[in-house]
């Protein structure tokens, strides 16, 4: 696996060898379409050291684990009891609109998708395939809005070498396909791409990003430019009500059956490429190690991932919805009920850490800023902190670093889609 590293550093190094499947040279982003930096690549330097601007590519080898103080919980699964993801076969039409109808009596899928909405999103995707942009001309030129109340998080930037570029999610395959509530998943394609950025914009009520179009030849060579390193960011946030940010229930979410396999369905792909990944190094444990996940859910993304060497790799999971937790204690080897705010393992013993909520309509910005750092006191040196997710991850390349994390990774990219995936290491 190859990787580098982030650094919001402004001096200029030689290009790094890349990927296979990278057309131009690594690139760290900012937000910002107007600045004048170009960051290089380098180390977040350990304790005593100066940082190193040309790491070594991590191997196999460099990643092995050191020893794990940490003893599995007695009465916990039996390794061979592990359950693994399972996939919805309903290929019919998509009928609701939302995942999060939690009441005092359970969860409910919610009102079915309008029929209007669905028709107008199912054109935006096939207007954007075509490469006909005229739904998006305004006065002045071209620019995508959304109330901040609407679906802002569909609207994402990224930079490729000195160029921004614009984004506009359309409706998910598992929506379409699957029959998956909600609307969006966190894959982006090449005709998701709409042109080059211009300005953005927010008031108090939407958000505004104006761009140039371009040919679908430009739009195709600046997906197939992303790197590893090229943030994807989605810069508006989505509100329960103007200035609030949506959330998740205080008390966490509540699941059934039903709720616990479309959660799974939204992160099939995710839960693929994790395994691919991880899998020579996790699959060469010679020690246990604990992997941690503080918001579980129902266990299943953990779980899953614990089937590289189930011999070895000790689970944990935490979650704010005593529902939740119910569920992991059937798949996990050791569950908590609590808040990530007060993480579980004792600091320093967990070799890898998977954050799949400090994402929009799940904690707010502030928040999640507050919690970085908490899980960080977790991770061993040298552990691993990954960060992903469903809906749009809160947190940038810049937050990890300063929290003491080196960005090894920001992107993924899997099939023909790409989608937020961040790798960080823990300095020692």
């Amino acid at each position: 696996m190859w990787w580098t590293t982030y650094s919001p550093r402004p001096a200029r190094t030689a290009p790094a060898p890349v990927p296979s499947w990278c057309t131009a040279p690594t690139t760290a982003t900012n937000c910002s379409p107007n600045s004048a930096s170009t960051p290089t690549r380098w180390s977040a330097p350990r304790s005593g050291s100066a940082p190193s601007r040309n790491p070594a590519p991590l191997t196999s080898a460099s990643w092995q684990p050191s020893g794990s103080s940490w003893a599995r919980q007695p009465g916990g699964p039996h390794r061979s009891a592990r359950r693994t993801g399972r996939s919805s076969g309903n290929s019919g039409r998509p009928t609701w609109e939302r995942s999060d109808m939690d009441t005092e009596k359970g969860w409910h899928r919610g009102e079915p998708l309008d029929p209007a909405v669905l028709e107008e999103e199912i054109g935006a995707r096939k207007e954007l395939q075509e490469g006909d942009f005229s739904r998006w001309r305004h006065a002045g030129g071209h620019s995508l809005r959304e109330e901040l109340t609407g679906k802002p998080e569909r609207l994402f930037v990224f930079r490729v070498g000195e160029r921004w570029y614009a984004g506009y999610k359309t409706i998910s395959g598992y929506v379409l396909e699957r029959d998956m509530p909600g609307m969006f998943c966190s894959r982006v394609y090449w005709y998701n791409v709409v042109g080059e950025l211009e300005s953005f914009r927010t008031s108090a009520a939407d958000a505004r990003v104006a761009f140039r179009p371009l040919a679908e030849t430009e739009r195709r060579a600046a997906f197939d430019a992303i790197t590893p390193l090229t943030e994807i960011v989605h810069p508006f946030t989505k509100q329960r009500e103007q200035g609030s940010e949506k959330t998740s229930p205080p008390d966490g979410w509540l699941v059934s059956d039903e709720r616990d396999a479309y959660l799974s369905m939204g992160e099939e792909h995710i839960r693929r490429y994790t395994k691919e990944l991880f899998g020579p190094r996790f699959r060469a444990l010679t020690e246990d190690v604990l992997a941690y996940d503080p918001a579980c859910s129902t266990g299943r993304f953990l779980s899953e991932f614990a089937t590289l060497n189930p011999e070895r790799i000790r689970t944990v999971g935490q979650d704010l919805s005593r529902e939740m937790t119910e569920y992991a204690k059937r798949r996990l080897d050791r569950v908590h009920h609590g808040d990530a705010m007060h993480p579980e393992p004792e600091p320093g013993s967990a070799e890898i850490v998977f954050s799949r909520f400090l994402n929009s309509e799940v904690v707010s910005t502030a928040r999640a800023r507050e919690i970085l750092p908490r899980l960080v006191t977790t991770l061993r040196p040298g552990g691993s902190m990954v960060l992903l997710g469903h809906s749009p991850v809160l947190l940038d390349a810049i937050d990890l670093v300063g929290a003491g994390l080196r960005v090894l990774q920001t992107t993924a990219r899997q099939d023909d889609c790409v989608f937020q995936y961040y790798v960080c290491e823990l300095g020692g």
